[in-house]
């Protein structure tokens, strides 16, 4: 008979639980909602807050349209679904022994994806890594880059003196995991970072990211396309031109 009391007295306590953790969520999801929209009026883009069916306020997201380019801004946990055909694709350009797509693999995190045409077929990822060489760049220290078949010329375009600052700048920080990619891959270009946005300066920095990306993916789909047998887009550049010069007499 005193079974049933602690059975009752233990659901209660786990009740009274579970709805402080829910309202605590929904406190922090709200409070997450509030610095994404400075991003939204300043991007144009729409935010997005959805409930679950128990009433549980969803992560908000942005999306929409920035300098003629599909913008997105989402948060995960674990693996976002969203981004299975992006990890296949990274698969790809990182080998079998090679990172992931997501280099933690548990816990929360953030990315921007920024849509471009890329006619050229171009792939690259930069990745938090301090085995570098020690008497390079700083940049080299930090990061370690890899370039899909064509793209090894295009590096210094692509990953310009901004993006580099940048992202030396998540190093700065001090954080345990500055960021965790940056990836092309199809026609995604990717910034993904362990955690959620939680105070304004991190939204300030996932607004110059949004830049940043843009600017690279200009580039990329202003990068000229591969020709058969040739080993670069700059090298078939070079070949084409060659060709249609007229002969000196």
């Amino acid at each position: 008979m005193k079974t049933l009391p602690l059975i009752l007295l233990l659901g209660t306590v786990l009740t009274a639980l579970y709805v402080l953790y829910l309202r605590r969520e929904g406190r922090r999801r709200m409070a997450q909602g509030k610095l994404y929209e400075p991003l939204a009026d300043r991007f144009g883009l729409k935010l997005v807050t959805l409930k679950t069916p128990a009433g549980l306020y969803m992560w908000p997201e942005l999306g929409g349209a920035y300098r003629g380019r599909e913008v997105r801004v989402r948060g995960g946990v674990e693996f976002d679904p969203r981004l299975a055909e992006y990890d296949r694709l990274f698969r790809r350009l990182s080998g079998a022994s090679g990172p992931r797509l997501r280099s933690v693999p548990k816990g929360e995190f953030t990315y921007v994806e920024v849509k471009c045409s890329n006619p050229s077929g171009l792939a690259f990822y930069v990745a938090f890594d301090l085995s570098g060489p020690k008497g390079g760049a700083e940049f080299e220290r930090c990061f370690r880059s890899r370039f899909g078949e064509g793209g090894e010329p295009l590096a210094p375009m692509l990953l310009d003196e901004a993006i580099r600052r940048e992202l030396l700048s998540t190093v700065a920080s001090g954080r345990p995991h500055p960021f965790e990619k940056l990836a092309l891959v199809g026609d995604g270009l990717l910034y993904i970072e362990t955690g959620r946005i939680k105070t304004a300066g991190q939204a300030e920095r996932f607004a110059r990211m949004i830049d940043r990306l843009c600017d690279v993916a200009d580039k990329v789909d202003s990068a000229p396309r591969r020709m058969p047998g040739v080993e670069s887009p700059l090298a078939g550049v070079a070949s084409f031109t060659q060709e249609r010069q007229p002969e000196r007499t």
